[in-house]
């Protein structure tokens, strides 16, 4: 019997039969945008191989972002389809589908806020009748929003994992990526089983770019977007493949290229 993951915040699964009274051209969008994942058979990269995405109002109003994405981790295909919703009016039941297949009822919290995750890997699979998303499909969550998805194309891919000593565990990343016509850039370095309460300068090729916040927990994160959380300071200097990262006492070294060798 095939089984499915669904990690929810507030949610209420509907049987797919329900799905027959959204709008029939969600569907024939899908059907004519061809497959799902152009995928090569002999593809074996590993991270996210192939993303969509899709955005609706702003970070700082309204916002609700789906993506899908597949991933090899370890040379292990994981399927994951997520919705996020934040500030929007809290305790409202909202009906979500993807191409006119009911997923659930998706309920904000008391912040306005409201996930939705439905993974496939393992032993975990899709629910029957559920197709693939793929270029074109359309996800709708109630009168909220109607998203269509579209391929996420990575411009500049830089990264570097952090590990340990001990548990300490973490990644620096700077990426530009195009989402239609829209260009946003990141950087972002994320500590997990850090220094509780501890702060560590955070440097680029020797110039100090911001701090990183460890909490009780051990968790830090530090992050510069043209889309959401903190602008960019007004003298960051982009990175490029092999300049140094440097995160206080706990980490030192270069950020890789991880678009090289894959096209």
């Amino acid at each position: 019997m095939r089984s499915f993951s669904s990690i929810v915040v507030s949610v209420a699964l509907l049987t797919p039969g329900c799905a027959r009274d959204e709008s029939e051209h969600a569907v024939q969008a899908a059907e004519s945008a061809g497959t799902s994942a152009p995928i090569a058979a002999n593809d074996e990269r590993e991270g996210t191989i192939f993303h969509l995405e899709g955005r609706h109002g702003t970070p700082a109003e309204l916002w609700v972002e789906a993506s899908y994405k597949i991933r090899r981790d370890a040379g292990k295909l994981s399927k994951t389809l997520a919705i996020d919703v934040e500030h929007a009016a809290p305790g409202v039941a909202h009906a979500l589908s993807i191409d006119g297949f009911a997923l659930a009822k998706l309920v904000t919290s008391s912040k306005g806020k409201a996930e939705y995750e439905l993974t496939e890997a393992g032993d975990d699979y899709f629910p029957e009748g559920f197709r693939e998303p793929r270029e074109g499909s359309v996800v709708k969550v109630g009168d909220l929003a109607e998203i269509r998805l579209q391929t996420v194309h990575k411009l500049t891919d830089l990264q570097t994992d952090i590990a340990g000593p001990g548990p300490l565990s973490g990644k620096v990343g700077y990426k530009i990526e195009r989402l239609g016509d829209q260009e946003t850039t990141e950087f972002q370095v994320k500590v997990t089983h850090a220094e509780a309460k501890s702060v560590h300068p955070v440097l680029i090729d020797g110039t100090h770019v911001g701090d990183l916040t460890v909490d009780l927990a051990g968790k830090g994160k530090l992050l510069y977007s043209t889309l959401e959380g903190e602008p960019f300071p007004p003298d960051f200097r982009a990175p490029h493949a092999g300049s140094t990262i440097e995160v206080g006492q706990i980490y030192r070294g270069p950020l890789r290229d991880h678009l090289a060798g894959t096209e």
